[in-house]
């Protein structure tokens, strides 16, 4: 009674606080982005988010310094800048996620830095995309050994940013990498089918979560592997990480300055909340015009929309120079420009790299590079010694010969340089997709449909059985492979 008769007097106010930030539309239709500190361009409004989403912020004024230090965070992966500059954006676009969805072009994808151990790649996405409570000992938001009702939880919660969700990596045990891959699998369609995920009746009623949560962010993952199928493939861009593309002195920089990169996107919101119908009519007629040209011939509709989506959030970025005085316009135009010929990039392979995503045709890639690479040499067959055979690809006019076990190493070498999750474990496992593609030639023995055969050299027959690949298939595949 006390406190009310105080707020009455003007004494205090009421303010509203929400359980999430980002995007808010109150009573009065204001649409505003909410931090624990209040409305980002609008701190008269008595509205604020959850304590949890404090906005680590120096407070500094100088617009100018905080951009080019923004720009110079891309000199963190400056050897693989086509990640840093994907990253940049990733972030401002997840921070408007609930304005994209809005124009009917919402963000269908989710985004996976992928990459071995000590790449440094946690880090980076950690620096880069963090800016609600920012701190030195900031970890990940979630990881896979989280439970399911963990990982919804924090769905609901990260509006219009990005949750972290590390370590996808390959399991020993069989059924921890099933659930893994459930999990993953969850993540990918939620995010990037924007369909609210339902928990169970049970959990709704007994407590105060929503039985049905909205995707309301974006989620960038991070791992060893990739394990996920071609439809699950089509909703990620992966960002591969090798050794020495991260310069451990300027990240250091950046984790020493952690308010660089929230003093930058804060300045960015306050821009975007000045301008919210120019914006969303911004991003309605770039993404329209992007699908509707997609002058790039990415076969996959899904990352068509992906480059719709990056080349409206670098139209908005342009304009925000411009109006801050940040670049004249032959500065803005060449760095956009350039901007979008590595998001474009990054995308492109992407989509290629989806349509090689069978089993089989990784196997011939990795076959094709161990012979690019002189890890295993290509012999006609009548060149070699019957104690040399199982050393060599052999070949003749009509196929490629080469042991399971030989062409299985090639697979391993392959798929662990790339950080490609591989399904099968042993050589003889590769059998079954070569069969099912037609690459292997079958030939019955009796009653028996056998997929490898002996060979004869020099008129003996060879006490070993090949897989006999039928040439002509598996040259015509690696030429689409040289057309990628």
């Amino acid at each position: 009674m006390y406190l009310q008769k105080q707020i009455s007097a003007g004494k205090y106010r009421e303010i509203a606080e929400y359980s999430s930030p980002g995007w808010k539309i109150l009573d009065d239709g204001t649409e505003v982005y909410l931090t624990a500190e209040g409305a980002i361009g609008r701190p008269d409004l008595p509205v604020k988010a959850n304590k949890k989403f404090r906005f680590f912020r120096s407070n500094t004024e100088n617009q100018m310094k905080n951009f080019r230090e923004f720009l110079a965070m891309r000199n963190i992966i400056s050897n693989h800048l086509g990640n840093a500059i994907f990253l940049q954006y990733y972030l401002l676009m997840s921070t408007m996620t609930a304005l994209f969805k809005e124009t009917g072009h919402q963000i269908e994808f989710c985004v996976a830095a992928i990459g071995k151990t000590n790449t440094r790649k946690t880090s980076c996405a950690e620096i880069f995309t963090r800016v609600f409570n920012r701190t030195p000992a900031a970890v990940p938001d979630i990881n896979f050994a989280a439970t399911a009702p963990a990982v919804y939880e924090i769905m609901d919660k990260y509006a219009d940013q990005i949750v972290l969700i590390d370590d996808l990596t390959p399991s020993e045990n069989d059924a921890d990498d099933r659930e893994k891959r459930r999990k993953l699998e969850v993540i990918l369609r939620s995010y990037g089918d924007r369909v609210p995920r339902k928990r169970s009746v049970s959990y709704a009623q007994n407590s105060t979560a929503k039985e049905f949560i909205p995707i309301t962010g974006c989620a960038l993952l991070t791992g060893e592997t990739f394990s996920g199928g071609k439809s699950s493939r089509s909703r990620v861009i992966i960002l591969r990480f090798e050794d020495g593309d991260v310069n451990t002195e300027i990240l250091t920089y950046y984790q020493e300055n952690l308010h660089i990169l929230p003093d930058f996107v804060y300045t960015f919101l306050e821009y975007v909340t000045e301008n919210l119908n120019r914006i969303k009519e911004t991003i309605s007629v770039v993404c329209d015009e992007v699908r509707r040209l997609n002058s790039h011939e990415i076969k996959m509709p899904r990352y068509v929309d992906a480059l719709g989506n990056m080349y409206a959030i670098t139209t908005i970025f342009h304009s925000f120079i411009l109006e801050k005085e940040l670049l004249d316009k032959t500065q803005a135009d060449i760095l956009i420009a350039k901007d979008r010929e590595q998001l474009t990039r990054v995308i492109m392979e992407n989509d290629a790299e989806l349509s090689i995503v069978s089993p089989a045709v990784t196997i011939l890639e990795a076959l094709r590079h161990a012979l690019c690479a002189g890890k295993i040499l290509e012999k006609r067959k009548e060149e070699v010694s019957e104690e040399d055979v199982q050393n060599y690809c052999l070949s003749d006019e009509v196929f490629f010969y080469i042991t399971s076990e030989r062409l299985w190493e090639c697979v391993k070498a392959y798929t662990d340089y790339r950080r490609i999750y591989f399904p099968y474990k042993v050589g003889r496992e590769i059998i079954e997709p070569l069969k099912n593609e037609g690459i292997l030639y079958i030939k019955r023995e009796g009653n028996i449909a056998r997929a490898s055969h002996k060979i004869t050299i020099a008129g003996k027959v060879v006490n070993k059985r090949f897989l006999w690949l039928k040439k002509e298939t598996v040259e015509k595949i690696w030429g689409k492979l040289e057309e990628k």
